[in-house]
């Protein structure tokens, strides 16, 4: 090989290296702002909406709600409850009815 091939390659190899350092400049500032970006964001979801509840957090609450709705009265509880509350009623205007003639039958004596 002539020298000058050798100096036109390691010309070439120069230019590729210098080519590949500006690539590795350019992706790294790209990556910066990428990270920065993303940061923000971050930044953003904490402040702005730390409010919202994690599906973990939902999913413990809702097993929370289960037991305490699991300690309340069922359905036919609540209709024998109002069906005595019903005939609790009824006897009292039965008794309220009765007065009258109870009276008469006292007086009568």
């Amino acid at each position: 090989m002539s020298e000058r091939n050798i100096d036109e390659r390691v010309a070439i190899l120069e230019q590729i290296a210098r080519d590949s350092t500006a690539a590795m400049r350019s992706l790294d500032e790209r990556l910066r702002r990428v990270d920065e970006t993303v940061v923000r964001i971050d930044e953003r979801l904490n402040t702005a909406l730390p409010h919202l509840a994690t599906k973990a957090e939902l999913t413990a609450g809702l097993g929370r709600l289960e037991l305490e709705l699991e300690k309340k009265p069922g359905k036919i509880w609540l209709a024998t409850a109002v069906g005595v509350l019903l005939v609790a009623y009824a006897a009292g205007l039965a008794g309220l009815a009765a007065l009258p003639v109870i009276a008469r039958l006292l007086a009568a004596l």
